[in-house]
């Protein structure tokens, strides 16, 4: 009897581990996917900019935040080459500064808000930049982020609600 019952304990411990990793594999999934996808831009810092912010982005995705300090650090050295992103340096830094996802998340908003009129305008050679956007977000006041991707890969909640959100806008 004690044979059965350790077997069905260690059948149900494997089946559990399984499902974790699953989980887990598919945020990282995710988290890589939309940087495999190609967008060039005619300006080269713009380019540099746009794929650090989206290592951030996928950062967040994967609930990395110490990948996502490093990810903004990069991208606050490059925003710092471009007239009039003074608010985004600084937005970036503070993400740099601080481990607790939440509190990137939340700047990650303000940051979004601030960089969207600059891809909006940016002149693309190649791809497509998707802005995507959840309702839930920013305490229920939604929130846009971007991505190279049609699929919705949220960056607010990461696997909580990984597909939350539509696609608002498509840039050229």
């Amino acid at each position: 009897m004690t044979k059965i019952f350790t077997g069905i304990f260690i059948l149900m411990l494997f089946i559990s581990l399984g499902a974790c990793v699953r989980s887990t594999h598919t945020a990282q999934d995710a988290g890589q996917k939309d940087s495999l996808e190609t967008v060039s831009f005619k300006n080269d810092t713009l380019a540099q900019v746009y794929t650090w912010y989206t290592a951030l982005k996928n950062d967040l995705v994967k609930a990395d935040s110490i990948q996502a300090e490093h990810a903004a650090d990069t991208l606050a050295q490059i925003l710092k080459q471009i007239d009039g992103c003074d608010t985004s340096v600084g937005i970036t830094e503070k993400i740099g500064t601080v481990t607790d996802l939440k509190i990137q998340r939340d700047l990650f908003v303000l940051l979004n808000n601030d960089l969207m009129p600059i891809f909006r305008h940016a002149k693309l050679t190649a791809g497509s930049i998707y802005v995507q956007y959840c309702p839930m977000a920013d305490n229920g006041n939604g929130a846009y982020w971007l991505s190279s991707s049609k699929e919705i890969r949220n960056p607010y909640y990461g696997n909580e609600m990984l597909t939350c959100g539509s696609v608002k806008e498509k840039i050229r």
